[in-house]
């Protein structure tokens, strides 16, 4: 069975979203599970309080993001061009 184009294009994204939805929580909760902790990542510890920020890691994680997107827009577009839409 043939699945379109654009019900690919569709599933492709609702899948990198729940991936980015599940990699900001692992990296929300980095510092609890003994993830990765960047430098600059923001902890402040206080009595039986811990709070976390992992701005580096958002930073990262947004930059590998956006890496990925701009790699399947641009084969998106060869590959409508090679279909000749």
């Amino acid at each position: 069975m043939a699945v379109s184009t654009d019900r690919l294009f569709r599933l492709k994204s609702l899948a990198a979203g729940l991936t980015l939805v599940v990699l900001g929580l692992l990296a929300s909760l980095g510092g609890k599970l003994g993830g990765p902790i960047l430098p600059g990542d923001i902890i402040i510890q206080r009595g039986n309080f811990t709070f976390f920020f992992p701005i580096v890691t958002s930073i990262v994680l947004s930059f590998v993001a956006a890496i990925h997107y701009e790699r399947e827009k641009l084969a998106w577009s060869c590959y409508r061009a090679k279909i000749g839409r």
